[in-house]
């Protein structure tokens, strides 16, 4: 697939994860967030939810949480949730849910980059033209969401930022591949965001590196909108991060990948 840049690929990764080709109707802005089929922070099934898509945890005190990433869809003043198996539907209607501040657990703060680009991904699509592409104005729409500072230019830290968000769905998709079930442990989506934790930083170089035109340390909107014939994918910006590395420093980090990968089969 032909990217303009690695920025708006990673950032892209969450609206390609679950979206739909066609829903019969969006869930209302009224009906985003975080909601529980009980009371919030019992054990049971808690979602967040945008306009088509959701994430999922079910929580228990015999066993570990397990999440999920499904579609989401308004019908008749229920959030209807459905998951990779088209026979797994959750038909939740609003007058039954409890409104909550967060997902529970610990989850929040382990995956708290991925859920605030999840929350935001709303406005991403808008910008982004549903599938007609990559713009201008995607770019910099995910420009101004990876631009924590505001000061118009991205750092290391900020690109790593994203490259960890997107880690989130794309180990969800790899674990999901494996697996008998759409329900994956929080543990094992944990080692997916240390793996992107530990190519992020090279990832991140690379792209200053190929981008930074003016060579201060940082990438501005102007130079990543540049016409360049780079073409990534998710795999491909890594492998190039990576290939930045020093041999002994990518052999410890690929000693530690293959082992978290091992452990997420």
């Amino acid at each position: 697939m032909r990217m303009v840049n690695y920025l708006a690929m990673s950032v892209l990764a969450v609206l390609a994860m679950s979206a739909p080709a066609i829903l019969a109707e969006p869930v209302p802005d009224r009906a985003s967030g975080v909601w529980s089929r009980g009371n919030c922070g019992d054990d049971g099934l808690t979602f967040l939810v945008n306009s088509n898509s959701a994430i999922l945890i079910i929580t228990s005190e015999s066993r570990e949480a397990t999440m999920a990433v499904g579609t989401a869809e308004w019908a008749d003043g229920a959030i209807v949730l459905t998951l990779d198996d088209k026979d797994d539907e959750w038909n939740l209607p609003l007058e039954d849910l409890q409104r909550c501040e967060s997902l529970p657990g610990i989850t929040p703060i382990l995956f708290a980059e991925s859920f605030t680009i999840f929350g935001r991904r709303d406005e991403l699509v808008a910008a982004c033209g549903g599938e007609s592409g990559i713009t201008a104005r995607c770019i910099g729409r995910a420009f101004d969401l990876v631009d924590i500072t505001g000061d118009g230019r991205l750092s290391k830290a900020e690109i790593s930022r994203v490259v960890r968000a997107a880690g989130f769905f794309i180990g969800y998709g790899m674990v999901v591949e494996n697996s008998e079930s759409v329900f994956v442990p929080v543990g094992k989506l944990y080692l997916a965001q240390v793996v992107a934790a530990a190519l992020g930083p090279f990832v991140a170089a690379n792209l200053i590196d190929s981008y930074d035109y003016g060579g201060d340390g940082f990438v501005s909107l102007a130079e990543l909108m540049q016409d360049r014939s780079f073409e990534y994918d998710l795999q491909g910006a890594l492998a190039g991060g990576a290939s930045g590395m020093a041999p002994e420093t990518f052999d410890d980090v690929m000693k530690s990948v293959t082992g978290i990968l091992w452990l997420l089969k």
